[in-house]
């Protein structure tokens, strides 16, 4: 099949199926996408949803530092979405996503954690951890840079 919908920055990350409804939804990440006020590298990543006839940009959702809900603030040279690893963090059954910010903080870098609901991925309860909030106060750390891959049970 064809790409029909609208092009993506960044590369095709993780498949998953977010939502649960029995189609893999495809998580694009793009680590150059722009901060606002002109930041480049901030990162960004976007769910494009699965269906019985492939992939769709209908509904699709994307998410940065910058997004509502999530915390944080959306800084240039943070690379959100450098690193993806989908799994049940929060055990509802439904993979979440864990997505690396190996730059954040001036290189200590930290993870954001997004829940999946019944629409796909939400900013509610979201978070995002460090290393100086696991008792680590390491500079250029990069800590989420490499995230293991889904995560079982």
């Amino acid at each position: 099949m064809n790409w029909t919908g609208k092009a993506q920055n960044g590369i095709a990350a993780r498949l998953t199926d977010i939502n649960g409804d029995g189609h893999d939804d495809l998580v694009v990440s793009d680590t150059d996408a722009e901060a606002p006020g002109g930041y480049n590298d901030a990162g960004a990543i976007t769910v494009l949803k699965g269906t019985k006839d492939w992939l769709t940009d209908t509904g699709a959702q994307t998410f940065s530092l910058d997004t509502e809900g999530v915390p944080g603030d959306m800084t240039g040279g943070d690379w959100f979405g450098d690193a993806i690893s989908p799994a049940d963090y929060n055990g509802d059954g439904k993979p979440d996503l864990a997505v690396g910010v190996p730059n954040r903080t001036e290189g200590a870098g930290a993870v954001a954690l997004l829940y999946a609901g019944a629409d796909g991925l939400t900013a509610e309860g979201s978070a995002l951890i460090g290393p100086r909030d696991l008792g680590s106060p390491a500079d250029d750390a990069a800590f989420g840079k490499e995230l293991s891959g889904p995560a079982t049970k």
